[in-house]
């Protein structure tokens, strides 16, 4: 028959004293001085079966998605048992876990929001040793970076943040600002260092703050970002021969200054309406579908060469806008988007991308 107990103080457990403590990953462990606060706020489990038992630090655990907590694991019994077990997790796809290298302690991984179990279970003469531990995950906010023009301010700078909150989802959103600024020129501000950016950025809480002379170096250093998008200016977006010239050092530079779990996208942006009288729209033969094709191909081979798998594409997303009842007016001025269903259109097609949901049915 299992037995559950509550520990209180210091005790002493077939002639063995013993210590357990909850703990973030990176922190020590704490002194003997410091066990009976540990003990008072901590909720120990002991399951205890023919003379043996295993405790485990914590009755139940909240863990964020991204962070990790560790768990001390102690085995003991009326024969000397080595601490050993083996631990498992409901839903991986919530929490996973996993056993540390010294085999004293378990450490449990946010995944995704939600609830779950982790299962530690260990071998016995009699019958196994178990302790199931509830997990409930909850959603870090997601930093989200733009690093481009006023076609990025477009896309995230209004509805991301809506749509996120919607399901539920925390976001903070950057946006470095410069009308019209090409890879070249984000190139050439990183190598300089220049303070040269509007720096837009919605909050937790969705109001947008702007900071002005803001450098790449240090917006990048501002979050922990977890996606950082890049583009090319409008007029060069179907060009790839740009994108091989500038792109490489900037990924370069970026990749040294962000996490190893940031993961980088491109932003495929959208051709010009047929009626635009933007200059850059010559490069294309003033035709929409000759600009929306190019962009298309220069971004998946600028993609595939550089390595960045993540592609935002909200250029197909408003050709195939403009195929439907909306026809071409999905732009406010001929290449910029329209306010209500441009931009619209283009925050779902970033959440879908990143949040992998169907943002049909969204609540927003």
């Amino acid at each position: 028959m299992i037995k559950h107990f509550r520990i209180k103080n210091n005790f002493l457990l077939s002639g063995l004293f013993f210590l357990v403590t909850l703990f973030s990953v990176g922190s020590s462990l704490v002194s003997c001085s410091d066990s009976e606060k540990i003990v008072t706020q901590t909720e120990e489990k002991i399951v205890y079966v023919d003379g043996n038992w295993m405790v485990v630090a914590s009755k139940e655990v909240t863990v964020m998605t991204g962070e990790s907590v560790t768990l001390n694991v102690s085995v003991g019994g009326e024969e000397e048992l080595k601490p050993e077990y083996t631990c498992t997790s409901k839903d991986a796809n919530i929490a996973t876990v996993a056993v540390s290298e010294d085999n004293n302690s378990i450490i449990i991984t946010g995944v995704a929001d939600g609830s779950t179990a982790i299962s530690i279970e260990c071998p016995t003469n009699t019958k196994p040793l178990v302790a199931t531990i509830p997990v409930t995950v909850k959603q870090n906010a997601i930093r989200i970076l733009a690093i481009g023009n006023s076609f990025s301010q477009d896309a995230v700078e209004q509805y991301l943040h809506e749509l996120a909150e919607a399901e539920g989802i925390s976001t903070i959103i950057g946006n470095m600002f410069i009308g019209g600024c090409s890879l070249e020129r984000h190139v050439k501000n990183a190598r300089e260092n220049a303070p040269a950016y509007a720096y837009r950025k919605i909050g937790t809480d969705g109001k947008k703050r702007e900071k002005g002379k803001m450098s790449l170096e240090m917006v990048l250093a501002d979050e922990d970002w977890d996606y950082v998008s890049l583009q090319q200016a409008s007029t060069f977006s179907g060009m790839y021969e740009t994108y091989e010239a500038s792109l490489p050092e900037l990924i370069e530079y970026v990749k040294a200054r962000l996490p190893k779990k940031t993961k980088l996208m491109l932003h495929q942006t959208w051709a010009y309406a047929s009626t635009s009288n933007h200059g850059g729209f010559k490069n294309y033969n003033r035709d929409q579908l000759t600009m929306y094709h190019a962009i298309v191909d220069a971004v998946k081979k600028a993609g595939k060469a550089y390595k960045i798998k993540m592609i935002i594409p909200t250029g197909t997303a408003i050709q195939n806008a403009r195929t439907s009842f909306i026809g071409d007016h999905m732009n406010r001025d001929g290449h910029h988007l329209d306010v209500k269903v441009g931009r619209y259109t283009a925050a779902c097609t970033w959440f879908e991308r990143i949040f992998k949901r169907n943002v049909i049915g969204n609540p927003y």
